[in-house]
């Protein structure tokens, strides 16, 4: 018998002694106050921005599916679109301006109705430690209104991961010189941002209706940013924690969050490490990735061998002198089941951004644009 199977044994047959109820109700230690104290002040601050349209149907989606130790919240010019959610937090933009109906499509003024309310947006961000900004580029309030967000966070001191959504090619120039301007603005003030074209998606599922095609592409960004979170936020038998995260991320270059999963069979931990390290809409190298976080949840079942294993194969495919961190869970869940998530810092990939200059390599892969474009800076 493992160790794991001994615990569950000793719980059960201790349960029955009636000497206590699980280990989840031991007697309280007398420091056990002062300690929840502490642990209270050192809790990760998690917020989920969905800003516009797009970014508010990937923040309802993740308010249905449930993410552990993330704060939700819809910001959005539309009211009438707000008011459908049933994400609690909602912040409505630009109400002065205008008045709730929406920006038309046009991203300045996106931008003017979040600096009309950039006070409560300060004060949504202040004390953040990691902020998710999610958002389709192209229109006005997502492309106006996020990086100006996004500064504000990171003015704040917070870690900005945004991940974000680029019009399809029959949309017109416009809209796509529309989502790579604001796409250059949002690199300015965000650590990573995973852009995702929609043109991906039809090759992706290309006989899907309309309605479930952009379904699918929430699931998948709702994903990443439920795994980033999770990543750090479960508890577990290795933890994996906020100082991990920053030490990896920073100076790292470009990250990406994957995440896989698979049940029975010898080969579980293979096909969820596959999984999580194949970037289903965009491409990505990570063979030189620089640092990496990975954390292996599984059931009672799972052994030490599948938890090493996972790691020894992360590392097989990444760069040789990478730092590793890892963590291991075990949740009563996942019962036959392992799930696999990592964070990987230096990954290249065209659509993985860190800076300006990643977003006019892009803006030349996808509009064939190479001349400077006037950004304005949001001040």
């Amino acid at each position: 018998m493992d160790i794991i199977s001994k615990s569950v044994l000793l719980e059960e047959e201790v349960s029955e002694s009636g000497f206590w109820d699980g280990f989840d109700n031991f007697p309280p230690a007398p420091e056990d106050a002062r300690i929840a104290e502490i642990a209270n002040k050192q809790k990760v601050r998690i917020k989920i921005v969905g800003c516009g349209g797009g970014g508010c149907n990937t923040v309802e989606r993740l308010n249905l599916t449930g993410v552990n130790g993330a704060e939700l919240i819809a910001v959005n010019t539309d009211a009438k679109h707000l008011l459908s959610l049933r994400t609690r937090k909602k912040m409505l933009i630009g109400r002065n301006l205008m008045g709730g109906d929406g920006t038309g499509a046009e991203p300045k003024i996106g931008e003017n109705c979040a600096l009309e309310d950039i006070i409560p947006i300060q004060k949504m961000t202040y004390g953040t430690d990691i902020t998710f900004i999610t958002c389709g580029l192209g229109g006005g309030t997502g492309t106006g209104a996020s990086p100006v967000i996004a500064k504000s966070a990171k003015d704040a001191g917070s870690t900005v991961i945004s991940i974000v959504t680029l019009p399809f090619k029959s949309e017109g120039e416009i809209r796509t010189e529309n989502a790579l301007n604001g796409l250059e603005k949002l690199a300015q003030y965000s650590d990573t941002v995973i852009a995702i074209p929609n043109d991906k998606l039809l090759e992706e599922v290309p006989g899907l209706s309309i309605e479930t095609a952009f379904s699918y592409a929430d699931t998948l960004l709702g994903e990443t940013i439920k795994g980033m979170t999770e990543l750090i936020t479960l508890t577990g038998i290795i933890n994996v924690d906020y100082a991990d995260v920053r030490a990896v991320m920073k100076d790292g270059g470009v990250a990406m969050v994957g995440t896989g999963e698979a049940s029975v069979g010898d080969d579980r931990v293979m096909r969820a490490i596959n999984e999580a390290l194949t970037s289903r809409l965009v491409e990505a190298d990570i063979s030189d990735a620089r640092n990496c976080i990975v954390r292996i949840i599984g059931g009672y079942d799972m052994t030490v061998s599948e938890a090493e294993s996972a790691t020894n194969e992360v590392q097989k495919r990444i760069n040789p002198n990478a730092k590793i961190i890892w963590g291991a869970s075990v949740e009563r869940v996942y019962n036959k089941k392992i799930r696999v998530l990592v964070l990987l810092t230096g990954v290249k990939s065209p659509y993985m951004l860190a800076n300006r200059a990643d977003v006019k390599q892009l803006r030349k892969l996808l509009a064939g644009n190479e001349q400077e474009q006037e950004i304005d800076i949001v001040s």
